[in-house]
């Protein structure tokens, strides 16, 4: 239903992979999505991880959050942190949020209903644009904000000096 525009995050510069990858499935997790890996293509010395978030706001209304990495010129190094030595990880990273708000997702009849015929489909398409739509644009709102906020945990995390937003 309701698309947001992608946040496109670009680094270049170690990092530690283990806090960065369990920081975001714990930031998701304590907002109550439940995040699957919908791939994991490594190929040295580039990676590529796509992970796929979903939660259910109401029986009508899903939020989904595509995050999707992509690494370059991966290699391990050796870096002090404080007073000790750390293995961290050295890369060009591209990191793509995207996010969309999606409606009639679960059957509430059990029966294929929201997919069975032509007039379903219509109904459901005059629900989302006539009877939904102010509600279906706090949703969207709500869940741009959630992805800025996601946006600036990963920023945070990677060092960044960009890693607060306006919001």
């Amino acid at each position: 239903m309701g698309q947001i525009p992608p946040s496109i995050i670009f680094y270049e510069g170690p990092y530690d992979m283990e806090k960065l990858y369990r920081g975001i499935y714990s930031f998701l997790n304590a907002r109550l999505y439940k995040t699957e890996e919908k791939n994991y293509k490594n190929k040295p010395p580039e990676l590529e991880i796509a992970l796929d978030s979903k939660r259910n706001v109401t029986t009508y209304i899903r939020y989904v959050i595509s995050t999707e990495f992509h690494f370059w010129g991966l290699k391990e190094i050796e870096m002090m942190v404080g007073n000790e030595k750390k293995r961290m990880k050295h890369a060009r990273i591209k990191i793509t949020l995207s996010g969309e708000v999606v409606t009639g997702y679960e059957d509430i009849f059990r029966t294929g209903y929201w997919q069975s015929s032509y007039f379903v489909l219509k109904l459901r398409e005059f629900i989302d644009k006539w009877v939904l739509r102010k509600d279906l644009d706090f949703y969207e709102d709500d869940l741009y904000y959630e992805i800025v906020a996601l946006d600036s945990f990963i920023k945070e995390t990677l060092g960044m000096e960009s890693a607060t937003s306006a919001f």
